[in-house]
């Protein structure tokens, strides 16, 4: 058996766009599927050795109602024994996890003959990639970057995190008419590493959606059921009416719509989600057609190809996604449509999204000069290397009944008292706060105009 090779990185560890080699040289493509099928083989059997560790020592003795566990259950059968579990290391980058989690969806799709598609066929290419170097030192405390807006201090998130107090977005002034008329999208990447923090995380993205005023749409990526598990049981998700989870992913997208605001209209089935014939990452587009507030509106969601060193960079078949997504959505029943989601996106080296007239970039016109940065590795106190970050989630629209009335950063601040340990493969390890996420949220806000 060959031996597993490791697709960790050297440095750098939280860089989700490192720079091609010194020379362009390409990686072959049979080579990297190998190297990655070759890795999964010892991924399957270290998430076999955890889930029967996990099943000895099971300690959770009060299980949710079925009624919550039942999306997260049918994701776990469906996903052939990936499960929830997250990988064993607590120091796992972003990177390596990414490369962990498609080396296993690769090994399913070759087992089944290629994953179901069901968007226009797209070619798909890779560039090289690869990072060096040692860990950096610690970071400072830093203040709050431009476009952020802080967050009061609040007790530790212990057992009584959620009686934190609220800082309401939404003022009490306004009558319940004009609120009907507000439209609002909070995107979220919810990072699928489970060994740092998850609950509290899990926990402190629930207080977010409360304080934002319960988003009429909450656009997620990264979930895993395990996380799925843990946001059912929240008090605010009875608010909202979530799209099915896919099978056979150990992550996914979500999309959520609150039931006030699309009273009747939405069960699980009118959600659509739709594969990317060129993803080795098991990308989909996830899509729903509603009425909210008289207008009629198109939502969709996505976690385009992300770069995975030392693969690939993915950049040609990430293109062909977001063309391929537009073109869809271009052609939604609804004049007005918002495209949210981890678009893994960098004008510097993916160009500018390929937006026809009528399209706008929901920051770009709203928050102009403002760099809104959704990953940043020299803001988020979580993260360890030293990419000056980019707006990697994006949430693109084409308004005809709405205008934009406000966008902002969300998620931006230490979680107060809680901190997490990450491993270096170095064998050093450092102790660092806690965000909600590696990611940023966004929150979008409109109004009806007519």
């Amino acid at each position: 058996m060959a031996e597993p090779i490791d697709l960790t990185l050297s440095s750098d560890e939280d860089d989700p766009m490192p720079r091609a080699p010194a020379g362009g040289a390409a990686v072959d493509e049979e080579e990297q599927r190998r190297r990655i099928m070759s890795f999964a083989a010892g991924v399957r059997g270290r998430a076999a050795k955890r889930a029967r560790q996990d099943s000895d020592s099971d300690s959770d003795g009060s299980p949710p109602p079925a009624q919550q566990v039942q999306p997260q259950q049918r994701a776990a059968a469906a996903d052939g024994g990936s499960g929830g579990g997250g990988p064993s290391s607590a120091g796992g980058s972003g990177n390596s996890l990414l490369a962990q989690l498609h080396a296993e969806r690769l090994a399913r799709a070759r087992q089944q003959g290629g994953a179901e598609g069901g968007l226009p066929a797209g070619g798909s290419g890779t560039a090289g990639g690869s990072g060096g170097g040692d860990a950096p030192p610690p970071k400072a405390a830093r203040a709050s970057p431009p476009g952020r807006t802080p967050r009061s201090a609040s007790p530790p998130p212990s057992g009584a995190a959620a009686a934190r107090p609220r800082e309401r977005v939404r003022g009490g002034g306004e009558g319940q008419q004009q609120q009907a008329r507000k439209v609002s999208l909070l995107q979220y990447n919810v990072w699928f590493n489970e060994e740092a923090a998850l609950e509290v995380r899990m926990a402190e993205i629930g207080r977010i959606v409360e304080d934002c005023g319960y988003p009429t749409f909450v656009t997620l990526q990264e979930v895993t059921p395990t996380i799925l598990a843990l946001l059912c049981r929240a008090r605010w998700w009875g608010r909202y009416v979530p799209s099915d989870p896919p099978e056979g992913s150990g992550y996914f997208t979500l999309l959520l719509a609150r039931r006030d605001a699309v009273p009747g209209a939405v069960v699980p089935r009118s959600f659509r989600r739709s594969r990317y014939p060129n993803s080795v990452m098991g990308r989909c587009l996830l899509t729903l057609t509603a009425s909210v507030a008289g207008v009629r509106l198109a939502v969709a969601t996505s976690h385009l190809e992300s770069p995975c060193p030392p693969g690939g960079m993915y950049v040609k078949a990430r293109r062909q996604q977001m063309q391929t997504a537009l073109e869809v959505l271009e052609d939604a029943p609804a004049p007005n449509v918002l495209f949210a989601g981890d678009m893994n996106w960098s004008d510097e080296r993916d160009g500018a999204p390929p937006l026809k007239a009528g399209w706008c970039d929901a920051w770009a016109s709203a928050c102009p000069g403002q760099p809104g940065f959704t990953y940043d590795t020299r803001s988020n106190a979580m993260l360890t290397g030293n990419w000056p970050g980019a707006r990697l989630d994006r949430v693109l629209c084409k308004l005809q009944d709405l205008r934009i009335t406000g966008m902002r950063l969300v998620g931006t601040e230490p979680i107060p008292g809680a901190t997490y340990r990450k491993a270096f493969r170095n064998g050093s390890a450092r102790t660092l706060p806690v965000l909600p996420s590696d990611h940023y949220g966004l929150l979008l806000e409109m109004e009806v105009i007519r």
